[in-house]
């Protein structure tokens, strides 16, 4: 009887281990049931997800490009800004300079014509007392005509000297 049970077991497990067999040998086909619609619907899907992610880079580049634009922007507006405060403190040098050599300019004309007005004093001073000692000695008609052509000499002068200040300011 032993080897009868022993038969029956081994027969029994020839049929399971042959269902088994059967089993597997169906799996692929199951399995290509079972993905394929999987597939077909990936297949479906995937352009759909591609669209979504062509568009989320789109508007990624999108901002990239917007913020290369206003970061260009806030460089022309910096460099603007730049050369105007360049520019300012320019003409504030140059302002400064200028007023500088005006004060020197004026300083320097003022002693000048300071000088020139005492000599030209001094001179008429001169001339007044060789007047006098030459009226002395010449005639009123002639002490006239010295006295004419020392004040025309001395306008002469001035003048020349005031067309020189006016003419180099």
């Amino acid at each position: 009887m032993a080897k009868s049970t022993l038969e029956v077991l081994t027969a029994e497990m020839l049929g399971d281990v042959g269902k088994l067999h059967d089993q597997i040998e169906a799996l692929p086909a199951k399995l290509d049931e079972t993905i394929q619609p999987t597939l077909k619907r990936a297949e479906e899907v995937l352009p759909y997800l591609l669209d979504i992610k062509r568009k989320e880079l789109d508007e990624a580049a999108a901002r990239i490009l917007a913020a290369s634009d206003a970061l260009e922007e806030k460089r022309r507006e910096l460099a603007q800004t730049l050369q105007q405060d360049v520019d300012n403190e320019l003409r504030a040098r140059v302002e400064d300079y200028t007023n500088q050599v005006m004060a020197a300019t004026k300083t320097m004309i003022e002693q000048t014509v300071q000088s020139e007005m005492t000599q030209a004093a001094l001179t008429i001073q001169a001339a007044a007392q060789e007047l006098d000692q030459a009226r002395r000695g010449l005639r009123r008609s002639q002490l006239q005509d010295m006295l004419w052509m020392t004040a025309v000499g001395i306008i002469g002068g001035v003048s020349a000297l005031l067309f020189y200040v006016t003419l180099f300011l």
